[in-house]
């Protein structure tokens, strides 16, 4: 009986290691939203977003990108998936990612990290 006991607790700690490996190689999601003042500030953010979906494109540790408009709301939004946070800053500290964000005109601009739950 004993045995029993020590190879449900072995297998439960297999079990609860595999899953704390996989937690710490989740994905996480970047989801940056700009909101324009008004009408003309929406064109020139919508002209932006192939230029931000070609930079998302091209970075190599992206996994996935999705980028839109909202005419009706003024917003765009860039949406892509990496392996880790620190893949993301590789993308937005550089040169050509802050050239193009320097000539976003909004109201309100948020980016979030999101961490993929399994």
């Amino acid at each position: 009986m004993q045995m029993r006991n020590v190879l449900c607790c072995a297998i439960s700690f297999v079990a609860l290691a595999c899953y704390s490996v996989a937690a710490a190689r989740a994905d996480v999601i970047r989801v940056a939203t700009v909101v324009a003042e008004n009408q003309a500030d929406f064109a020139n953010n919508a002209a932006l977003v192939p230029t931000f979906a070609g930079l998302l494109k091209k970075a190599p540790a992206v996994k996935a990108t999705w980028s839109g408009t909202d005419a009706a709301k003024l917003t765009i939004i860039t949406t892509s998936v990496w392996a880790q946070e620190s893949d993301i800053k590789s993308l937005t500290d550089t040169a050509d990612w802050k050239a193009a964000a320097g000539k976003l005109k909004y109201k309100t601009y948020t980016a979030e990290i999101f961490q993929v739950v399994p």
